[in-house]
């Protein structure tokens, strides 16, 4: 069999079998961002009025040590200040930083091709000497341990 037919086959053979590969992580090499699914509700005390609350979540997949950061939008400079007390709060900045794909960062994400960023987003990376790298769509498994993480808040929150 020719190397471009076992190619072919195996390829249908991990499709058909749902395999997955198994990713060996670098210590310090990627952090992964995400915005988790679930939202908080907090309270005032005083005044008893409900706000809700989006959840910043970030990790390490070396070590699966996690950042969670709650708040009040979804905006860019929020994103971006949340990266910013992310990478404060893991005293240091990995290589890449793993992120979805979110209008308030990523312009463009062609199947093939460049991924166009943002100018502020690029900005941020190239500050901070990161490679902002957007994930597929729809494609959790590029950022599996924060998507891990992200699920166990779920069940957290869901337990509250």
């Amino acid at each position: 069999m020719g190397y471009t037919k076992y190619c072919t086959e195996y390829t249908k053979y991990t499709i058909f079998n749902k395999l997955t590969r198994n990713y060996h992580h670098k210590i310090g090499e990627v952090i992964q961002v995400d915005w988790s699914g679930l939202t908080m509700n907090i309270t005032n005390s005083y005044t008893d009025e409900s706000i809700k609350a989006y959840l910043f979540v970030a990790a390490l997949p070396f070590s699966q040590y996690s950042y969670v950061e709650a708040t009040l939008d979804m905006k860019q400079d929020t994103r971006f200040k949340c990266h910013i007390h992310m990478w404060e709060f893991f005293g240091g900045v990995a290589r890449r930083t793993m992120c979805d794909i979110l209008k308030t960062g990523v312009i463009s994400h062609p199947r093939e091709g460049d991924i166009i960023l943002n100018n502020e987003y690029e900005a941020l990376g190239m500050h901070y000497t990161t490679a902002i790298m957007p994930t597929g769509v729809r494609k959790p498994k590029g950022k599996a341990a924060v998507e891990g993480v992200v699920g166990n808040i779920s069940t957290f929150l869901q337990l509250l």
